[in-house]
Parts: structure tokens; C-alpha cells; sequence
């Protein structure tokens, strides 16, 4: 299994598009694991898992179609 850390570019409901450290096939799943920031009421950041389809990559840039997604807390 592949390992590696981006920076998330734009987030739909339907897709991301993030700039990666390294380059991954151009068609494939991918898993990403994205922290994302307590609210007001929470006690700890979350993270949102993803699974989804790599639709393009350009340069740095993955794009992904999202066939899954969750959230569970950070520390898992």
C-alpha cells in the first residue's frame, strides 16, 4: 500500500481535487484520510475517510470521484 500527504485543493459533495506528494495511477481507488477542524462544541478534530475513483491527474494535482465516505475521530 501506497503512502503519502497532499494538500486539499477544492471539496464537493461529489469530488476532491488535491495537490499530492506523490504521483498515483491515473485510473484506481484511493483512500484519503482528511483532518477536519473541531466546532465550537467538539472536543477533538475529526477525520473524513473517503474512498473513490482517481478520475485525473495533472502534475501534482489527483482528482478524485467519491464512491464513500465517513467520519471518525482523529485519533483512530
Amino acid at each position: 500500500m501506497d503512502r503519502g500527504a497532499g494538500t486539499t485543493v477544492d471539496l464537493s459533495s461529489g469530488g476532491i481535487l488535491f495537490e499530492s506528494d506523490h504521483k498515483p495511477a491515473a485510473s484506481g481507488y484511493m483512500e484519503l484520510a482528511i483532518t477536519w477542524p473541531a466546532g465550537a462544541s467538539e472536543v477533538s478534530p475529526k477525520r473524513l475517510v473517503v474512498i473513490g475513483r482517481v478520475v485525473r491527474v495533472s502534475g501534482t494535482h489527483v482528482a478524485i470521484r467519491i464512491r464513500q465516505h465517513g467520519f471518525c475521530s482523529a485519533a483512530a
